[in-house]
């Protein structure tokens, strides 16, 4: 339910491998290893879980070998339009694919459990212009709950960080 813990996962495993085979040599191709994995799960994410608007599927009809494929990228859009508009995956299953998580369906909650935990590695995980959609979405959808309030801040630090650290002087510990 959340890609930012799986993508966490890797990032620890990265971060160890770097601390305890740091002095290089052979196994310093588990470092290597670990880097690949989490490049991997960013791109999953990316890929499988956050959507934009921008990334249209081709205006003609499909030809079935390039849906997806525009810009020059190479990585296919899984989604049909109406389903990126709401811009992040709730849940993936085998078989299904849902904008909703499964204590709610509000925006905001799909989101930041999609953003939990932060850490250094958020900003790789969200793009500058995947936050600043995101953020309009979530703001379309009405005031953002004091409970999620802290995390959507810290998601606009990734766009605008002295703006952030601006609403930051707001919060108040409830």
């Amino acid at each position: 339910e959340s890609s930012s813990e799986a993508v966490n996962c890797y990032y620890g495993a990265y971060l160890w491998a770097k601390i305890r085979w740091k002095d290089g040599g052979l196994e310093h191709s588990k470092v290597d290893f670990a880097r690949l994995l989490l490049a991997t799960e960013i791109t999953g994410a990316k890929t499988y879980w956050h959507m934009t608007t921008n990334s249209t599927q081709p205006a003609h009809e499909s030809d079935g070998i390039t849906d997806g494929i525009t810009d020059g990228n190479l990585i296919p859009t899984p989604y049909s339009l109406k389903f990126r508009q709401n811009l992040m995956v709730g849940n993936l299953g085998m078989s299904d694919v849902v904008v909703e998580t499964w204590f709610g369906t509000e925006s905001i909650y799909v989101h930041m459990i999609n953003f939990l935990p932060v850490t250094s590695i958020s900003a790789a995980l969200f793009d500058k212009s995947f936050v600043e959609e995101e953020r309009r979405l979530i703001g379309e959808a009405g005031l953002v709950e004091d409970a999620w309030r802290g995390y959507d801040i810290c998601n606009h630090a990734i766009s605008d960080p002295n703006e952030a650290w601006l609403e930051a002087q707001g919060l108040s510990s409830l």
